[in-house]
């Protein structure tokens, strides 16, 4: 069976986040720098992100955020200071 290599993952809430993390360092990923997290602008909610180097200098970059459903965190004046960070960081990904 073929493995995916992504570049970019995005998940909504912790367990798939830390599942993820644990796959990637299980396929030899280690991470680069800190794990980083901030107030994502809805109250005490906040995201996660971190970035991995892998096999052959393939980089990752993975983030954590609120569930969308509960949390309309899009199109949110508060929101948009930590989210543009995160979109550039996906674009740059891609």
């Amino acid at each position: 069976m073929a493995q995916l290599k992504p570049t970019a993952i995005i998940c909504i809430d912790e367990e798939p986040y830390q599942a993820l993390v644990k796959i990637l360092v299980g396929q030899g990923c280690h991470p680069v720098g800190a794990e980083r997290t901030g107030p994502i602008g809805w109250g005490k909610v906040s995201y996660k992100e971190a970035n991995f180097a892998g096999q052959e200098g393939r980089a990752v970059y993975i983030v954590r955020l609120p569930h969308l459903s509960r949390y309309k965190i899009v199109g949110k004046d508060s929101c948009s200071g930590a989210l543009l960070p995160i979109i550039d960081q996906l674009a740059v990904s891609a």
